[in-house]
């Protein structure tokens, strides 16, 4: 991979880990600053603003990512305007969907609370194409500090009313407030992008937006549907626990954004390649970011499993029984997510088998998640969540490989993805008996991350050393 890639990867991954990190703290935060009823009816809001952001934006980023670099650059400014219509339109009708939602069950206890997260949502919708018009344009740098200021302004935006007020209809009044500073930002992308005189309305732009992203829009719900469900299976069955699960039913924000900005930063490339069907370009290109991030994903995501009970012992004021135990299951769905897959299938303008694989996702998730909250309660709904994602990842590689012409042996970097998982779960062992060697939460956490990082460095080098001897052999 060449320096740019690398820097381009980068930066697309540290706004996106600004993001996602953003909801893992907003969520530790505002748990000390609520009350426990406050949290758990801000936590069901929450999970509703989230699902309705990403079903209304209608997945339109991944379309800017590939409309965009197909254009003169002369029409860039009228597409984007083009793409905001659109998505002010699909905002009102999501915001109209939350207000009917609160009409049938009162899920946010009032009329002000319903209209301040249909709001917020309406004005965040639009913006959500922001990065992905840098990143189409190759400014990699400038998507990642447009992300990092957004995840400043939104722990700004509820942090505040949190900590003065400390109730649910505050906070989702700063999320309101957010979302027009979004919507501004945009706006400002917008005109700057706008080169030359204006041009025409582009023809067509809504329908071939509509027809490309429809597969894509549909397995995006379901994806963001497949988030959310287990919650709601919690909400409906342990319904005390909510507040609780919401906190532990989180990735880690590294294991969110590297798979994101290992594919984005390869899209362009996958896309050129596939329209000249160099498909052995292609599947290199696609490996080599993929081997790139397996060794980093994989320690990343056995670590955190390995910590998380001395985690939620010192940030949570009150740890739920077996929080600790999902957070460290959810961490562990990790390991295969070292790279983006959708993206080879959006390359190759497949859109069909991403909805067909998010569906299988989604479904398991329901059936496995009532499962298991019947068997095991929260810990068992977790359980339940990673094996529908255990399903869903071989069902996707199965049509990636199809794309490249090739097995599944061959259309994923097995060898590099098992080493380091067995780096990982030797360091993984090593910690947990070093951890018993102290007392007390803080003790365990530093001992057992010194531990699981000395040997799986030790790991790693011995095996290199080894591959580099057989080489020269």
């Amino acid at each position: 991979m060449t320096n740019a890639l690398h820097r381009g990867i980068s930066w697309l991954a540290f706004g996106q880990g600004a993001v996602r990190g953003t909801q893992m703290i907003a969520a530790l935060v505002l748990v000390h600053l609520m009350p426990a009823h406050g949290w758990n009816t801000l936590a069901l809001a929450l999970s509703v603003y989230l699902v309705g952001v990403t079903i209304g934006s209608l997945n339109l980023e991944h379309s800017v990512l590939t409309f965009l670099p197909l254009f003169e650059e002369s029409k860039y400014g009228m597409f984007l305007v083009q793409t905001r219509r659109f998505l002010v339109t699909a905002g009102f009708g999501v915001g109209a969907i939350v207000l009917g939602a609160q009409r049938a069950t009162d899920f946010v206890g009032g009329w002000t609370q319903a209209w301040l997260l249909a709001t917020a949502i309406l004005l965040e919708i639009p913006a959500v194409v922001g990065a992905s018009v840098f990143v189409a344009r190759g400014q990699h740098r400038a998507a990642g500090l447009w992300d990092a200021a957004s995840a400043m302004t939104f722990l700004f935006a509820v942090f505040t009313p949190a900590f003065l007020v400390g109730s649910t209809t505050s906070v989702l009044w700063g999320l309101a407030g957010y979302g027009a500073a979004r919507f501004v930002g945009f706006a400002v992308v917008v005109q700057r992008v706008k080169t030359g005189s204006p041009t025409e309305r582009i023809d067509n732009l809504l329908r071939r937006q509509i027809v490309f992203c429809a597969p894509l829009g549909i397995s995006l719900a379901l994806g963001t549907l497949t988030r959310a469900v287990d919650k709601w299976i919690v909400a409906w069955n342990v319904p005390d626990a909510i507040g609780a699960y919401a906190i532990a039913a989180q990735e880690v924000p590294l294991l969110a954004v590297l798979p994101y900005a290992g594919g984005a930063a390869v899209a362009a490339g996958l896309v050129r390649h596939l329209d000249r069907g160099e498909h052995g370009s292609a599947l290199e290109l696609w490996r080599g970011q993929a081997a790139t991030l397996c060794l980093p994903v994989v320690l990343i995501s056995v670590g955190t499993a390995l910590l998380a009970p001395e985690l939620f012992a010192l940030l949570l004021p009150a740890p739920e029984r077996g929080a600790a135990m999902s957070f460290g299951v959810f961490s562990l769905i990790g390991v295969h997510r070292v790279t983006e897959y959708g993206v080879v299938l959006r390359a190759a303008n497949r859109n069909v088998h991403i909805v067909e694989s998010a569906a299988v996702v989604l479904i398991g998730c329901i059936v496995f998640g009532f499962v298991g909250a019947r068997l095991g309660g929260i810990v068992g709904v977790s359980v339940g969540t990673a094996l529908a994602f255990g399903v869903g990842w071989l069902a996707i590689l199965r049509r990636v490989a199809a794309v490249f012409g090739v097995g599944i042996r061959a259309v994923f970097p097995w060898a590099m993805w098992f080493r380091a998982l067995n780096a990982a779960l030797t360091a993984f062992v090593g910690g947990l008996v070093a951890g018993e060697l102290v007392e007390g939460d803080l003790a365990r956490l530093v001992v057992k991350l010194f531990a699981f990082a000395v040997i799986a460095r030790m790991f790693m080098n011995t095996k290199v050393t080894r591959s580099s001897r057989l080489v020269a052999a």
